[in-house]
C-alpha cells in the first residue's frame, strides 16, 4: 500500500470515527433547538392571544359598550315615543351612568385646575401657545374677528342677549316654559365672578405677549368661554325639546362647539386669557351644565304637573 493510500485510509477512518458522529450530533442538536424554539413560539403566541382576548373582554368591550350608551344618551335625552317636552325618569334619562362618570371626571379635573391655578401666572404651554397663535396669524382681520367674538360674549352684550332670547321664548304660548331654562342656563355664567376672586390668577402680561384687551379681575376661568358654553348648551337643549329633531339638534351642537372653540382662541389671541384659563372655562361650564340639565328635567315635570292641576280645576 502506497503512502498516499495509507493517508487516504487514515483520513477516512478519522472522518468515519469522529467527524460523521460529530456532524450527526450537531444536526440533532440544531434540530432539537429549532423544534423547541417552534414550540416556544407557538406557546408564546397562544399566551399573547389569550392575554389579548382577556384585555378585550375585560376592558375594550365594556369601554365600547359605555361609549355607545354615552353617545345614545347624549343625542337622545328622552324616549322618542314620549310626549313633546315630557322628560324620562331622571335615573333613566340623560344622566345615564357613563355620562355621569364623564361628568365626575370633568368635575375632578376642574377642582384640580382650581388648585393649580391659584396665584400661578402662567405655564409653559400657555406662553408657547399664545406666542404661536399671535405669530402665526398676523393679518389685521384675525384681530377684528377675535374682538367680535369677545364682544358678543362680553358682560353687557351677553346679558342683553340672554334676556332677549328669554323674552322671545316667553312670548310664545306653546314654548313659554322653556324661557326659564334659557335664563337659568345663561345666568350660571355669573358664578365666574366668584371663582375669579377665589383663584385670583393674574391676567397675561404685556411684557410677555401682545395684549389688546386689559382687565383688572382674575384670569381663571374664562368668563367668555363659560358664557358661550352655557348659553349655547341651554339653547341646544331647548331646541331639542321644541323640535324633537335629533338631526337638527346634532347640527346645532356642532355649530355651538365651533363657536365655543372660536371664543377660546379669540380670548387667547387678544391676550385676555391663557389657554389653561379657557380650558378651565370649558370644564367648569360642563361641570355646571350636566346638573343644570338634570334640574331642568325636574322643572319640566313639576311645570306639567302644576299646569295639569290648574287645568282640572278650571
Amino acid at each position: 500500500m502506497s503512502k498516499d493510500e495509507e493517508n487516504e485510509l487514515s483520513t477516512y477512518k478519522i472522518k468515519k470515527r469522529y467527524f460523521n458522529p460529530l456532524k450527526k450530533a450537531v444536526g440533532t442538536f440544531v434540530g432539537s433547538v429549532h423544534e423547541i424554539a417552534e414550540e416556544d413560539r407557538a406557546e408564546k403566541k397562544e399566551k399573547v392571544v389569550d392575554a389579548a382576548n382577556r384585555v378585550h373582554k375585560r376592558y375594550v368591550k365594556p369601554m365600547k359598550s359605555a361609549a355607545s350608551t354615552f353617545a345614545k344618551n347624549v343625542t337622545v335625552p328622552y324616549e322618542e315615543d314620549s310626549p313633546a317636552g315630557q322628560p324620562k325618569d331622571a335615573v333613566e334619562g340623560i344622566l345615564q351612568k357613563p355620562l355621569f362618570w364623564v361628568w365626575m371626571v370633568c368635575f375632578f379635573l376642574t377642582v384640580v385646575m382650581f388648585l393649580f391655578m391659584n396665584n400661578r401666572s402662567y405655564y409653559g404651554i400657555d406662553l408657547s401657545f399664545t406666542r404661536f397663535l399671535q405669530s402665526s396669524f398676523t393679518a389685521p382681520i384675525f384681530l377684528t374677528i377675535a374682538k367680535v367674538f369677545s364682544f358678543i360674549f362680553d358682560d353687557i352684550a351677553y346679558i342683553v342677549t340672554v334676556v332677549a332670547i328669554t323674552l322671545a321664548i316667553f312670548v310664545s304660548k306653546k314654548n313659554k316654559r322653556y324661557a326659564v331654562i334659557v335664563l337659568v342656563g345663561g345666568g350660571l355664567w355669573g358664578v365666574t365672578w366668584l371663582f375669579k376672586r377665589i383663584v385670583n390668577r393674574p391676567r397675561p402680561s404685556a411684557d410677555l405677549i401682545n395684549v389688546w384687551e386689559t382687565n383688572t379681575n382674575g384670569s381663571f376661568p374664562s368668563g367668555h368661554v363659560m358664557a358661550a358654553f352655557l348659553l349655547l348648551g341651554a339653547l341646544c337643549f331647548v331646541l331639542y325639546l321644541i323640535t324633537r329633531k335629533k338631526s337638527l339638534t346634532t347640527i346645532a351642537v356642532i355649530l355651538s362647539s365651533v363657536i365655543v372653540i372660536a371664543v377660546m382662541l379669540s380670548r387667547v389671541y387678544i391676550g385676555a386669557h391663557w389657554l389653561t384659563d379657557c380650558l378651565g372655562g370649558v370644564l367648569t361650564a360642563f361641570s355646571f351644565y350636566i346638573p343644570f340639565v338634570y334640574l331642568a328635567n325636574l322643572y319640566l315635570k313639576a311645570y306639567d304637573k302644576i299646569t295639569n292641576i290648574f287645568k282640572k280645576k278650571r
